[in-house]
C-alpha cells in the first residue's frame, strides 16, 4: 500500500529530505487547520462594491446563502479540494522553511499542481514538478449540468411524490430526522438515531419530518409509497411531500437574480497575487460555482423556501429536535424555524465529532460575532470527548448539554457481556460514506491479499452508500456483505476493519474488540482515531498476524453516554419543560 501518493524532495549542499504531504500535515495539524479557519473568515469579509461578500448574499429574512455555501461549510466530506489548499499551505510552509534550497514535487493532485505552477510564476521561484499520474481533465460546465440536475431533481422531488397536509405535522414537538439508520418492524419504522425519544416524549405529541437519503430498499420517496404498509406511517413525511409547484417558482426566480449575481460579485474579486485567497479561490472554483453558479445554489434555495413555507403553515410548536452536524440545510431550518416564532430549537449530536470535520470548527474572529441567528438555542452533546470537541469549535456561546446517545444506547446490555474474540478466517470491514474510500480499501485487499490466503472478506456497508451495490464493485471484488446486528459481529469475525471516516468503530471499541482502521492515503485522517494508540492499516501482514490488546480499547468504553433509563435525556426534558 503506497503510504502517501504526494511528495516532496527537498535538495541542498549535503542536504536531502523526503517528505510525505499527508504525513507532514497531520504532523503539523494544529497549525494548518487555523491557517485555513482564518483563511475562510477573511474570504467571507472581503469587500466588493463597499459590501462584504456575504453581506451580498442575504435572502429574505434573515437567511445568508454565503452561510450555506460549501466555502463557508467546509465540509471534508463534500468538498475534497480542501485536502487540496491544506496541502497548498503545508507546501509553502516548507518552502518558506527551505528559501535557498531546491524542490522537487511528485503529485497526483493536479489542483495542487497547477496551484504551485501559479505560485512558482508570480515569485520566480524555481520549482520542479514531476506528475506521478496524468489524470485526464473533465471539462465540465456547472451552470449546464445543474440545468441538468434541477430537471432530474423536479421529476423526482415534486412530479412524482405526493404532497401530504399540513395538519400530519401539528403535534406539539417536531423532530427533523434522516431517513437512514433504520428499521423495519412490522409496520413501523424506527430510527437508531432517535430510537429512545419516545420513552421520554410521548409518541402521540410528536411529529416527524424526513431528509430522503437513498438507500439499496428505496432508491427515492417514490419507491416508499410503493409499499401499502409504509404508505401511511405517521414518521415518514418528508420534505418533498411539501414541495410544490408554487415554491419552485420562487426557488427558479431566485436562482435566476444569483446566478447574475455570481458575475457582479464573485467575478468581481480582486486580490494581490500573493495572497493566500487567490490561491484558496483558484483550487476551490468548483465549490465556489457550484455553490453560487450551480445546483448546490437551487438546493439550499429549495430548503429556505419549502422549510419557511412550512412553518408559517403548522402549527407552533413547543419545541424541535434535530441532528446537528452544522451543514447548509441546518442553517434554513433553524432561520425558518426562528423566523416563524416557533419555541426552543434543539440540535442533537447523532454521532463523534472528529478532527478535520471542519463543518464544526471556525476561525476565532467568529467569536467577536453576537449575532448567529441560525444557531441553535441548545446543543446536546452525546459524550465527554464530543462535549469536549464542541467547547473548541469556535463558532457561538453555545448553550451546551449532555444527554445519552440514542444510537448507541444499545450497547448499555451488551457491555455486560463478555464477548470473546473468535479465531476463524473471517475479517470485516466496516464501509464508508465515500466511495473512494471504499474502493481504496477493496483494492488495498485485493492486491495485497496472498494467493494461498483463506481470510474471507464481509462488508458491513454505510447506510448512506450504494457503492459495495453496484454490480460492476461485485464482479470485480471477492466479498460478501452482511448487516446481522452488532453482538453477532462481535463475536463472528477474528478482524475488524474500520474505514477513516466513519465512526462505527467506536461501537466495537466500547464492547472491548479492538480494531484496525484503514486510513486513506488521498486525504485527511477523518477518523474519531487520530492521534490514539490504535492500529493504522498499512500491510497485509497486519491483518494475518493481527492480535487484539485490551489496553487499547478502555479509552473508548466510556465513549458515548449509554443508560437504558435515559436518566440524562429525561432530565433534561424537565428542565426545557
Amino acid at each position: 500500500m503506497n503510504e502517501i501518493n504526494d511528495k516532496i524532495i527537498i535538495k541542498g549542499k549535503n542536504f536531502k529530505k523526503e517528505i510525505f504531504l499527508k504525513k507532514y500535515i497531520e504532523q503539523n495539524s494544529k497549525k494548518f487547520k487555523k491557517i485555513y479557519l482564518d483563511l475562510i473568515y477573511n474570504f467571507s469579509n472581503l469587500k466588493v462594491n463597499n459590501k462584504r461578500i456575504k453581506e451580498h448574499y442575504n435572502i429574505l429574512h434573515n437567511h445568508n446563502l454565503w452561510e450555506m455555501s460549501l466555502i463557508q461549510e467546509k465540509n471534508t466530506l463534500k468538498s475534497k479540494s480542501i485536502f487540496s489548499v491544506i496541502k497548498f499551505i503545508a507546501c509553502c510552509d516548507l518552502i518558506r522553511k527551505h528559501k535557498k534550497k531546491k524542490f522537487f514535487f511528485y503529485l497526483n493532485d493536479e489542483l495542487l499542481l497547477d496551484a504551485l505552477k501559479l505560485f512558482s510564476k508570480k515569485n520566480n521561484f524555481l520549482l520542479n514538478f514531476n506528475q506521478i499520474t496524468k489524470k485526464k481533465k473533465l471539462f465540465s460546465f456547472v451552470l449546464l449540468s445543474s440545468i441538468v440536475n434541477i430537471f432530474k431533481y423536479i421529476i423526482k422531488n415534486i412530479l412524482l411524490v405526493p404532497k401530504k397536509k399540513f395538519a400530519n405535522l401539528n403535534k406539539e414537538f417536531l423532530i427533523l430526522s434522516y431517513f437512514a439508520h433504520y428499521e423495519k418492524k412490522g409496520e413501523n419504522i424506527k430510527f437508531s438515531m432517535w430510537n429512545g425519544i419516545e420513552k421520554i416524549i410521548n409518541k402521540k405529541k410528536i411529529s416527524w419530518l424526513q431528509i430522503f437519503i437513498p438507500n439499496k430498499e428505496f432508491f427515492n420517496v417514490h419507491d416508499i409509497g410503493k409499499i401499502n404498509k409504509l404508505k401511511n406511517d405517521r414518521k415518514l413525511n418528508f420534505i418533498s411531500n411539501y414541495l410544490t409547484l408554487g415554491i419552485l417558482f420562487f426557488v427558479i426566480i431566485d436562482y435566476i437574480k444569483f446566478i447574475i449575481k455570481y458575475f457582479l460579485v464573485i467575478k468581481k474579486i480582486k486580490i494581490e497575487n500573493n495572497n493566500l485567497i487567490k490561491f484558496l479561490i483558484n483550487i476551490q472554483q468548483r465549490d465556489l460555482d457550484e455553490s453560487f453558479l450551480g445546483f448546490h445554489l437551487f438546493e439550499n434555495l429549495i430548503w429556505i423556501h419549502v422549510f419557511e413555507n412550512l412553518f408559517s403553515k403548522i402549527t407552533k410548536k413547543k419545541l424541535g429536535f434535530y441532528s446537528f452536524e452544522n451543514q447548509n440545510w441546518e442553517k434554513a431550518f433553524v432561520t425558518a424555524w426562528k423566523n416563524n416564532n416557533h419555541g426552543k430549537i434543539i440540535g442533537y449530536l447523532p454521532t463523534s465529532v472528529n478532527y478535520w470535520h471542519l463543518n464544526y470548527f471556525h476561525s476565532k474572529h467568529e467569536l467577536n460575532k453576537k449575532n448567529f441567528f441560525f444557531a441553535p438555542d441548545i446543543v446536546l452533546s452525546n459524550g465527554y470527548f464530543n462535549t469536549k470537541c464542541l467547547k473548541n469549535f469556535n463558532l457561538y456561546k453555545i448553550n451546551l448539554k449532555e444527554v445519552e446517545s440514542f444510537r448507541y444506547n444499545k450497547l448499555y446490555n451488551l457491555q455486560s457481556e463478555k464477548l470473546k474474540s473468535p479465531k476463524n478466517n473471517k475479517v470485516l470491514f466496516l464501509g464508508d460514506y465515500l466511495e473512494e474510500v471504499n474502493k481504496s480499501f477493496l483494492d488495498f485487499f485485493s492486491n495485497q491479499k496472498p494467493k494461498k490466503n483463506n481470510l474471507k472478506l464481509f462488508i458491513k456497508p454505510h447506510p448512506s452508500s450504494l457503492f459495495f451495490f453496484n454490480k460492476e464493485v461485485i464482479k470485480k471484488y471477492d466479498f460478501k456483505c452482511i448487516n446481522s446486528p452488532l453482538s453477532s459481529l462481535s463475536k463472528n469475525f477474528s478482524t475488524i476493519i474500520s474505514s477513516n471516516s466513519t465512526s462505527a468503530g467506536i461501537e466495537y471499541l466500547m464492547l472491548g474488540r479492538e480494531i484496525l482502521v484503514f486510513d486513506n492515503s488521498d486525504g485527511f485522517d477523518l477518523s474519531p482515531f487520530k492521534n490514539s494508540n490504535l492500529s493504522y492499516l498499512k500491510s497485509f501482514d497486519q491483518i494475518i498476524k493481527f492480535q487484539e490488546r485490551k489496553s487499547k480499547t478502555q479509552k473508548y468504553k466510556k465513549y458515548y453516554y449509554v443508560d437504558y433509563r435515559l436518566r440524562k435525556w429525561k432530565k433534561f426534558i424537565r428542565e426545557i419543560n
